[in-house]
């Protein structure tokens, strides 16, 4: 369980929405990847359409973390639902052989995992990150992996739709 911050961006929303005991609940992952429910009338979406947390149409009574109320929708209900399939847009690795995912955005920090080219189905989120001559996205990977990647080496993957 986490506290998100008034005013987080890159919440992405999964799956349908659970009705309990008159709350919306949704399923979410965080900017950092971790995944959970919370109140959906909290969420709005920010400027690329993103779901966003308000920062000015929280009860203003809510100002102490302790006085937050927390709760979970049904856990059976939970667990036994089945998320329909959502459509994200995803990019893969291209214009390299194999791309290092970092721990930071910089090129002498930690590597996650390396992708090799044509891995597709990774997530971008986040802003993109200046650092040198190096533009840095914070990524998920197929895997659930998160790092910084050299954005200049993702594209975007094909609508499997199409």
């Amino acid at each position: 369980m986490a506290r998100l911050p008034r005013g987080l961006s890159g919440i992405i929303a999964l799956g349908d929405v659970i009705e309990k005991d008159s709350t919306r609940w949704q399923r979410v992952v965080t900017p950092r990847g971790r995944q959970g429910w919370v109140n959906g009338d909290f969420l709005v979406p920010d400027q690329d359409g993103a779901p966003v947390l308000p920062t000015t149409t929280l009860d203003q009574s809510f100002t102490n973390p302790a006085t937050l109320p927390t709760a979970t929708p049904d856990q059976a209900v939970a667990n036994s639902m089945t998320l329909p399939k959502v459509k994200l847009n995803t990019y893969h690795v291209d214009k390299c052989n194999i791309l290092n995912v970092r721990t930071d955005p910089d090129s002498r920090s930690q590597i996650v995992v390396r992708l090799d080219k044509g891995v597709n189905g990774i997530i971008l989120f986040g802003d993109v990150v200046t650092n040198g001559s190096t533009r840095w996205q914070k990524v998920i990977t197929p895997a659930g992996q998160q790092g910084w990647v050299n954005i200049d080496f993702l594209v975007p993957d094909q609508d499997a739709t199409q």
